[in-house]
């Protein structure tokens, strides 16, 4: 018993010191095995001494079209849950979104902005939730997949022991190939709302220690440090090709 508690304490310390050993994520992005592991060491190292691993500062792409996208916003709230957004003041936030998409040649127009309320049960940051959160979007009869969907939920809470509530760090996930959920306490929610969506447009995160400058470099250093929006030219390429779906679905 006391071999099996040493070795699984070994193993989960390796992979918290290393993530790059183990890492859909990385993987997801063709890299092999040793540049992981090799990126997650030189992140630690440089973390340890206050400065930030950037291996790779990507060239930013360019379309040579554009392509107009509607976008459905489902503001969920509960009684003790509320969002200090006005409807105007998220028009303003997705402009902010704009100004980095319009440079790939998509914009995203709001079609609709709809309000509601759920239970304080489901304001917690778990994938049930999560789910749930999506359920009752679906359940009010306010998604159309035709078009891209963004849920905004208030500050979620993450249940610690099965006991206390504690504010989680959640800021945004995509949920199926066209809604996405985005937590409205986040320190910058246009980027947060600018990042998902590349999600929805193709784009696979690269991992915080991967040391690559891009809108899809998921928290860590450089996403805290510099909210990166290049896009390399096969991510905008994916991207077009991806708003294409949606234009014919509409």
């Amino acid at each position: 018993m006391l071999i099996a508690v040493v070795t699984f304490s070994i193993a989960f310390v390796i992979l918290y010191i290393f993530p790059g050993l183990n890492d859909k994520k990385c993987y997801d992005q063709n890299f092999d095995w040793f540049t992981c592991f090799s990126d997650s060491i030189n992140y630690r190292i440089n973390e340890r001494f206050g400065q930030c691993y950037i291996k790779n500062y990507h060239v930013k792409g360019a379309a040579n079209e554009t392509i107009n996208l509607e976008l459905d916003i489902y503001v969920a709230e509960s009684s003790q849950n509320r969002i200090n957004f006005s409807d105007d003041e998220i028009r303003v936030i997705i402009n902010t979104v704009n100004k980095t998409w319009n440079e790939y040649g998509i914009s995203f127009e709001i079609n609709n902005i709809s309000r509601f309320i759920l239970d304080d049960s489901f304001f917690y940051d778990s994938p049930e939730n999560l789910k749930k959160l999506s359920m009752a979007v679906v359940k009010e009869n306010l998604f159309n997949d035709k078009n891209v969907g963004m849920i905004l939920v208030p500050n979620l809470k993450s249940r610690l022991f099965f006991i206390f509530d504690i504010d989680s760090e959640f800021e945004g996930i995509q949920l199926n190939t066209s809604l996405f959920l985005v937590g409205t306490n986040g320190k910058n929610i246009s980027w947060a709302i600018t990042h998902e969506l590349g999600h929805i447009l193709g784009s696979y995160d690269y991992p915080y220690y991967s040391g690559q400058f891009n809108l899809m470099t998921y928290t860590g250093c450089i996403k805290d440090r510099f909210y990166p929006t290049i896009l390399k030219q096969e991510q905008v390429d994916s991207a077009i090709r991806n708003a294409k779906t949606f234009t014919k679905a509409s």
